[in-house]
């Protein structure tokens, strides 16, 4: 796997990080950051494309 390049990830996807990896859930973690849930899916797939870091696994986040 490529380091992740900083330069162009944004930095922003953290904060949904943070909320998905606590809440194990994408429409709880898109309440909880007043998100749509199509919104937090989208940054959940902007996050896999930029680091692989997060999988969704059994509708619920989970991290690797």
């Amino acid at each position: 796997m490529k380091p992740l390049d900083l330069t162009r990830f944004d930095l922003n996807l953290l904060v949904v990080l943070e909320a998905l990896w606590t809440e194990k859930h994408v429409g709880r973690a898109a309440e909880r950051l007043h998100l749509s849930q199509s919104a937090t899916s989208h940054a959940l797939s902007r996050l896999r494309t930029a680091g692989r870091i997060a999988d969704a696994g059994d509708r619920a986040a989970e991290p690797f």
